[in-house]
């Protein structure tokens, strides 16, 4: 997925952007250069989304959203949302075999056959994802979600001395990349988007 991502949005920045340095077929050396950067950021957004999701429970980014200070609501939906897709495809998953123990053929056929195939099954997951939204909202407003009163959580979590030196690398990092590209903005003079 990553390698499609990277060629595709280099593929369709060289040919988007402009530049007075051509490289053939409406392709310029600035155009290119603004691709593969752009799909170096989408790319490395996106490793460094799934190491986090990895590494670190839900609980845990939950709680550090709402030391931030951020609304409890907004932090709740964040998470709900974290957890939510992985209820999702196994609705899906349960879905699809539940058709096949039916008869459906998914796997024969080309590509496009295929995903025909499956067009049938978002009408049931999408059915089954909102009677469990909608228990879900009955349960939240049964305990009194949002009701007002002091919060407890069983989860402690402290900024520690190894945070603030994490933070400070980090920044740090950002900071040089900052730098960099401002210094080199001026290298590129005829780029236009």
């Amino acid at each position: 997925m990553l390698i499609t991502l990277l060629v595709l949005t280099i593929l369709i920045w060289s040919f988007l952007a402009h530049g007075p340095t051509p490289l053939g077929f409406g392709v310029t050396w600035e155009s290119l250069a603004f691709g593969v950067a752009t799909a170096l950021k989408l790319v490395s957004m996106l490793v460094a989304g799934v190491v986090l999701l990895s590494t670190t429970r839900v609980e845990e980014i939950f709680l550090a959203l709402v030391k931030l200070r951020l609304p409890y609501p907004a932090c709740f939906a964040f998470a709900m949302a974290l957890r939510w897709v992985p209820e999702v495809l196994d609705t899906a998953l349960r879905v699809k075999e539940a058709q096949q123990a039916r008869g459906l053929d998914l796997e024969s056929g080309g590509r496009g056959s295929r995903l025909k195939r499956h067009i049938p099954l978002l009408v049931p997951i999408f059915l089954l994802t909102l009677r469990r939204s909608q228990t879900m909202a009955w349960a939240l407003e049964a305990k009194g979600f949002n009701c007002g009163r002091q919060r407890t959580y069983l989860l402690d979590i402290r900024f520690t001395g190894k945070d603030f030196l994490a933070l400070t690398l980090g920044l740090m990092i950002l900071g040089g990349f900052v730098a960099v590209h401002l210094a080199g903005m001026d290298r590129i003079p005829g780029l236009v988007l």
